[in-house]
C-alpha cells in the first residue's frame, strides 16, 4: 500500500546520447551534464559557463531603456549638488536596492538622503504625503527603488512640482507606465535587456555599474541578498550576482554585515545561498514586517559598530517577536481550520492578527492542510479585513480573487500569493463564493501535490565525491531548484524521533552493505507509520554531513513509499474516539454485539465486521485503504488466513484485550484442586452474588476464577440448579489439558503476547510475513 504524500514525477527525457558526448568533451560526470540539460543547457558553452565557478555574465547596464536618459539627469544632479531622495521598500531587497543606490551616489559625491516607507502608515510604494514632505525639504530629484512602476499619482504630483522621478523597478508592469521622467525595468515595452527577472537590488546593481562606469564588485554581497530574498529565478545574470555575490559575502568588508554573521555564528566557508534565505533574509525582513525597515539600510552601510551592534539588538528581538507571532496566529489559525469541515479554500479572519505576518501564516497553513488559504486581519474599525492569500499549483489564487471581485474592496497578486481588503459585510459571502468557484478544480485540489525528480540513483552511487559534483550547480534557488533523487530498494534500519518536541524525523536506511542516514524536518509523526526492515523507496535532497571531522552523506528526506503494507502502532488499553475515526478501513472485531454496537460509531467511509465474517473477496468488493484490528484477536488460525487474503493494506493494530489473560496465565494445578475442593465443602455457592467474595478467599484473581468454573462446566464437573453450584459427583476424569476450552486460553494468551506485549517492530515482521 503506498505511502507517499506526494505524487512523484520522474524526469522522463532521454539524453543519453548527447550526455555521453558532453560527458566526455567536458569532463564531467554524466549525472551532472544530465542534470544541466534539464536546465535548458544545450551547448558545451552554456554548460561550461553555468559551471563556471567564477562567471562574469554581466549584460550592458545601457540595454536597460532610460538608462543613458536617467544617468544624465543624475550626473545633473550631482553637478549642481541637488539633494536626491532615494525611495525604497521595506523588505529585504527593498533595504538592499537602497543600499546599492545610496553607496553609488554618495562615493560620486551625491547629496543623497532614503526613505523606506513604513508599510503600516505609507503602505506600499511611492506615496504623495511622503514626496510633498521631502519636495518641501527641497529635494530636487526621486529616485524609487524596487517600487514605483505602478505609482502614477505621487509619480505625476512629483513631477508637477518640478521635481523629476526616476523610477527603477522590477514587479508587473502595467498597461500605463507613470508619467515619470525615467522608468527602468528589466521588462520594459520598449526595452531590448536580454534578462527580465533581475529584482529590485539587481536593477539598482545596473544603474550603479551605468554611473561608475563598472560594476562595483564590492555591492555583490547586498545584491545578492535582495536576489535570494525576492525568490527571483537563479539563472542567467542572476546567477553571477549570487554566485559573485557570495564570494564577497564570505570576506565582506561591511561592519553590520560581519557582526550580525559572529552573532548568528555563521562561519564564513559556511556561508551561501541558505545562509541568504534562512538566516539574514529574515531578520532584515523582520524589520518591515513589524515597524521601520530603515535600520536595515544602516546596518549594511555603517562603519561603526556601536551603531551595527545597535541594529543587530534590534533586529534580533523583531525577528524573535515575529516568530513569536506567526507561532501564535498559525495555531489560532489551525483551531479554526479545525472547525471548517475541510473546505477547498480556507478563509480564515480574527480580529487583532499582526497584518505583517499574515503572508508567512498562510504559507504555513497551505503547507499543513494542502488548501489555498487566505488569512485575514479584521480591523472593525474600519469596517474590512485585511490580509494575505497563498496557493497551490493546482488552484491560481489571482484568478479566483477576479471572479469573486464584487466581494472584495481591492486585491492584487498571481497565480501563488496575494493580497486583498474585504468589508466586513461581505466576508461570509466572500468564503462561500471562493469555494464555489473552486468546485470546478476539486480534483486538482485534492490530488496530491505534484513533486518533479530529477533521476534514479543506486544507494552504492551515493558518495562525497558524486555530492561535491552536484554543488557545481549551486547556488540553487527559484528556477535552479535543488536536484531531488530517488533512491529505491531501501530497507529501514533505525527509526528515531529528535528535537525538543520530537518533531523530527531520523532514519537509517540500507541497502546491502550500505547505509545512509536521513533527516526530515517537522516530519516526526510520520515514524507512527514505518517500522524497522520495511522496504522503501525514498525521495530527497543529498548532503555532507559532517560530524567530528568525519564525512558521510546524509538525505533530506522528503517523501517516502513502500510497496509492502505499512502497519501502525495505535496499541491501547481503552477505546478511544479518535480509534474510530480512520477513514476508508475495515474494522476487525470477535464479536456480533460489538459490531453491531459500533457499526453507526465509525467512520461514514469505513465499515465493521467480525473475523468469522471476511471472505476471500471480501477486500475486493469493500474496496478498502486499511485494516483496523479493533481488538485483540482470539482466533490465530483465522487471523493468518484473512492477512493471506489480502497483502497490501495497511494495517492499524489497536488490539484491545477483552481478559489480559496473557497477564493472568494459565490456571495452576493447585489453583484448580483448590477451586474444586472448595466446591465439594460449600454446596450451593450462588456464583453471580459470592464469586468476588469466594476469589478473594481462596486468593486469586476473579477472571482467574472465572475461568476455571467455565472449565468446571465444560468437563461437567460442576453444574447450576436454582442459580446455585453443584459439583457433579459421578463426573468423569479428564485431564484438563486436552479440553478445546484449555486450547483456546492457550490460543488467546499467545495473540495477547504477540499483538499487546511485543515490541511492534516484531509484531509488525509477523503481520507481514502472513
Amino acid at each position: 500500500m503506498t505511502i507517499a504524500q506526494l505524487n512523484w514525477q520522474l524526469q522522463q527525457t532521454d539524453y543519453s546520447d548527447v550526455v555521453v558526448e558532453l560527458a566526455k568533451e567536458l569532463d564531467y560526470p554524466a549525472l551532472l551534464i544530465e542534470l544541466c540539460l534539464e536546465r535548458g543547457l544545450k551547448t558545451k558553452e552554456e554548460i561550461e559557463e553555468f559551471l563556471n565557478p567564477s562567471p562574469m555574465l554581466f549584460h550592458d547596464p545601457y540595454l536597460l531603456y532610460d538608462m543613458e536618459k536617467a544617468v544624465t539627469r543624475i550626473f545633473e544632479a550631482i553637478e549642481k549638488a541637488q539633494p536626491i531622495l532615494i525611495y525604497g521598500d521595506y523588505d529585504a531587497d527593498g533595504i538592499t536596492s537602497t543600499t546599492i543606490m545610496y553607496e553609488a551616489l554618495e562615493t560620486m559625491g551625491a547629496v543623497v538622503d532614503y526613505y523606506l516607507p513604513d508599510r503600516f502608515v505609507d503602505g506600499y510604494g511611492p506615496n504623495v504625503p511622503v514626496f510633498k514632505h521631502y519636495i518641501e525639504k527641497g529635494i530636487e530629484l526621486i529616485i524609487t527603488v524596487d517600487c514605483g512602476i505602478a505609482a502614477h499619482e505621487p509619480v505625476e504630483f512629483a513631477m508637477a512640482q518640478g521635481v523629476d522621478v526616476i523610477v527603477t523597478d522590477h514587479h508587473e508592469i502595467p498597461e500605463v507606465l507613470p508619467k515619470s521622467y525615467a522608468n527602468i525595468h528589466p521588462r520594459h515595452p520598449e526595452g531590448k535587456y536580454p534578462f527580465g527577472d533581475l529584482c529590485g537590488a539587481g536593477v539598482a546593481f545596473k544603474v550603479a555599474t551605468a554611473l561608475l562606469g563598472e560594476a562595483p564588485i564590492e555591492a555583490l554581497d547586498a545584491c545578492a541578498i535582495g536576489t535570494v530574498a525576492d525568490l527571483v529565478e537563479l539563472r542567467d545574470e542572476n546567477r553571477t550576482i549570487v554566485k559573485q555575490g557570495l564570494k564577497v559575502l564570505q570576506d565582506t568588508s561591511r561592519v553590520g554585515l560581519m557582526q550580525l554573521l559572529q552573532k548568528l555564528d555563521i562561519k564564513k566557508q559556511e556561508i551561501d545561498e541558505m545562509t541568504i534565505g534562512f538566516m539574514l533574509a529574515p531578520r532584515l525582513n523582520a524589520l518591515g514586517r513589524l515597524s521601520d525597515a530603515t535600520p536595515g539600510v544602516r546596518l549594511l552601510t555603517t562603519f561603526d559598530s556601536d551603531e551595527a551592534d545597535e541594529v543587530i539588538e534590534l533586529m534580533m528581538s523583531e525577528n524573535e517577536k515575529r516568530q513569536h507571532i506567526v507561532k501564535e496566529i498559525s495555531a489560532q489559525a489551525l483551531e479554526q481550520v479545525t472547525n471548517l469541515g475541510n473546505p477547498l479554500v480556507n478563509v480564515l479572519a480574527l480580529e487583532g492578527w499582526h497584518e505583517g505576518v499574515l503572508g508567512i501564516v498562510a504559507s504555513k497553513i497551505v503547507e499543513h492542510t494542502k488548501r489555498p488559504t487566505i488569512i485575514l486581519a479584521i480591523q472593525p474599525d474600519k469596517g474590512i479585513a485585511k490580509g494575505s492569500g497563498r496557493s497551490i499549483e493546482a488552484f491560481n489564487l489571482y484568478n479566483a480573487l477576479s471572479a469573486c471581485g464584487d466581494y472584495l474592496d481591492k486585491f492584487g497578486g498571481h497565480h501563488m500569493a496575494a493580497g486583498m481588503s474585504i468589508d466586513l459585510a461581505q466576508l461570509e459571502d466572500f468564503k462561500i463564493a471562493i469555494n464555489e468557484y473552486a468546485e470546478q478544480f476539486r480534483t486538482k485540489i485534492e490530488a496530491p501535490k505534484i513533486i518533479r525528480v530529477q533521476g534514479k540513483v543506486p544507494l552504492k552511487d551515493v558518495t562525497i565525491q558524486m555530492i561535491d559534483q552536484m554543488s557545481l550547480l549551486k547556488p540553487f534557488g527559484t528556477g535552479n531548484e535543488e536536484p531531488i533523487f530517488e533512491i529505491d530498494k531501501l530497507t529501514i534500519s533505525d527509526i528515531k524521533q529528535v528535537g525538543a518536541d520530537k518533531s523530527h524525523l531520523k532514519l537509517s536506511l540500507s541497502h546491502e552493505e550500505t547505509t545512509i542516514h536521513t533527516i526530515s524536518f517537522g516530519k516526526g509523526d510520520w515514524a507512527e507509520r514505518l517500522t524497522i526492515d520495511l522496504p522503501v523507496n525514498v525521495i530527497g535532497k543529498l548532503a555532507i554531513n559532517e560530524w567530528q571531522g568525519n564525512k558521510s552523506p546524509q538525505l533530506q528526506l522528503i517523501d517516502i513509499d513502500t510497496t509492502s503494507r505499512a502497519c501502525f502502532d495505535k496499541r491501547a488499553s481503552k477505546l478511544r474516539e479518535d480509534h474510530l475515526m480512520i477513514q476508508n478501513a475495515l474494522y476487525l472485531v470477535n464479536s456480533a454485539k460489538l459490531r453491531d454496537y459500533l457499526a453507526i460509531k465509525i467512520s461514514s467511509t469505513s465499515e465493521i465486521m467480525t473475523w468469522e465474517e471476511i471472505k476471500e473477496d471480501t477486500f475486493t468488493t469493500t474496496n478498502k485503504q486499511a485494516m483496523v484490528i479493533l481488538e485483540c484477536p482470539i482466533n490465530r488460525t483465522r487471523v493468518e488466513e484473512v492477512l493471506q487474503y489480502e497483502n497490501q493494506l495497511d494495517i492499524h493494530v489497536i488490539a484491545i484485550a477483552r481478559d489480559n489473560v496473557m497477564l493472568l496465565g494459565m490456571p495452576t494445578r493447585e489453583q484448580i484442586k483448590q477451586v474444586y475442593l472448595f466446591l465439594y465443602q460449600n454446596p450451593n455457592i450462588k456464583p453471580k452474588e459470592q464469586m468476588a467474595e469466594v476469589a478473594e478467599f481462596l486468593k486469586i484473581p476473579i477472571n482467574q476464577l472465572k475461568f476455571i468454573l467455565r472449565v468446571f462446566f465444560v468437563a461437567k464437573f460442576v453444574t447450576i440448579e436454582n442459580g446455585c453450584l453443584i459439583v457433579n459427583q459421578n463426573s468423569k476424569t479428564l485431564d484438563l489439558d486436552t479440553l478445546e476450552i484449555m486450547t483456546q486460553r492457550k490460543e488467546q494468551m499467545w495473540l495477547e503476547k504477540v499483538f499487546i506485549y511485543s515490541n511492534f517492530a516484531d509484531l509488525t515482521k509477523w503481520l507481514m510475513n502472513k
